[in-house]
């Protein structure tokens, strides 16, 4: 039993041994920091190539792709501040970009990409919990690595989670982690990611810089109906609660980490401006707001309370529970544009 316990950890150790060179020698040379999102690609592509065009830089998930419109954004902006350099915006959204993958990415582009900005535009989102649904893909892992790993499971650790759901995803996060590091699965996908490399650009979001509208549907479920009245409701419970949850303890990891962005974003001339859209639900206010609130008025947009912008949540403006339409990407954009215009002189 002895013998068979010393001959399987001396395999562990070979195969361990040798996805590390594997990684090292291939992989890492061979996969750039945005091979496992085809979304991620094809707009890394673009501003990369077109980086000089822009000097404002949004970057989120869905609820930046589909309700923040860069054409008009610069509109607004620039028909009014006349004495200033134009702004000149591109909408880096991406359908379910959240952190710590959003802000992996946003490092990735100033540093292996040396991209700069005059201003960077920033989702504000606490750490989801990880989904099961799509777990063995790419997109799970391919931005995990010892800073990210690193910071999200501190992260997770000082949040307000309960401790079983903590446990759950630090467990979902390690089988990731394994995935990535012995390559399970990784030559199917490395192939799968060159065939979309060399694909043509047939994106119509090129003319709109990233932003891609949603038509508003036919009808609504009951089912979707209760899940906009949710939202809604979890808005104006935070609202309410604002003061209160924004005294309660911060989440300092968290905190330092979104620091860590500002700091770097800076030493490259880029001003970070963080904007907090509508949440699913009042735990990810009540984790977001004691660190809003110790981030100074000038470098935050606020677009989530019900008092302040209704048409947001009115079912007319609604592509589902989390999205506006395109009626309300105009109104969404409007908000965003005023906010910015408002803080663009404290700076």
């Amino acid at each position: 039993m002895k013998k068979l316990l010393i001959k399987i950890a001396g395999l562990i150790i070979i195969v361990a041994a040798l996805n590390t060179v594997i990684n090292h020698l291939f992989y890492n040379k061979k996969l750039p920091y945005y091979w496992g999102n085809i979304n991620t690609l094809d707009k890394r592509n673009f501003i990369v190539k077109n980086h000089t065009k822009f000097n404002t830089l949004f970057i989120g998930s869905s609820k930046l792709h589909y309700q923040l419109n860069p054409v008009l954004f610069d509109s607004i902006v620039n028909s009014v501040d006349t004495g200033k350099d134009k702004i000149r915006s591109y909408n880096f959204g991406v359908d379910g970009m959240m952190p710590p993958e959003s802000l992996y990415i946003y490092k990735s582009l100033l540093e292996k990409d040396s991209l700069s900005f005059k201003t960077a535009i920033i989702e504000l989102n606490f750490l989801p919990a990880i989904e099961t649904k799509n777990m063995f893909t790419w997109r799970r892992y391919y931005w995990l690595n010892k800073d990210t790993y690193h910071e999200y499971t501190s992260s997770l650790l000082a949040s307000k989670y309960s401790f079983p759901l903590k446990v759950w995803n630090l467990s979902l996060l390690d089988v990731l982690a394994i995935q990535k590091l012995y390559n399970i699965g990784k030559f199917n996908e490395y192939v799968e990611f060159k065939k979309d490399e060399f694909l043509p650009d047939t994106s119509k979001e090129a003319t709109l810089l990233g932003f891609k509208p949603l038509h508003h549907p036919k009808s609504f479920s009951a089912q979707e109906i209760q899940k906009m009245q949710d939202v809604k409701s979890a808005s104006i419970i935070a609202d309410d609660n604002y003061n209160k949850w924004s005294d309660e303890s911060e989440n300092k990891t968290y905190a330092a980490y979104l620091n860590q962005i500002v700091v770097l974003s800076q030493k490259k001339g880029i001003r970070v401006i963080f904007l907090l859209p509508t949440q699913w639900n009042v735990k990810q206010y009540r984790e977001l707001f004691p660190i809003l609130d110790n981030i100074p008025e000038r470098d935050k947009i606020l677009v989530f309370n019900y008092k302040d912008h209704q048409p947001l949540f009115d079912p007319q403006n609604l592509f589902d529970n989390s999205h506006v339409d395109s009626a309300g990407a105009r109104i969404y954009t409007g908000y965003v544009a005023r906010g910015f215009m408002k803080i663009r002189y404290k700076h």
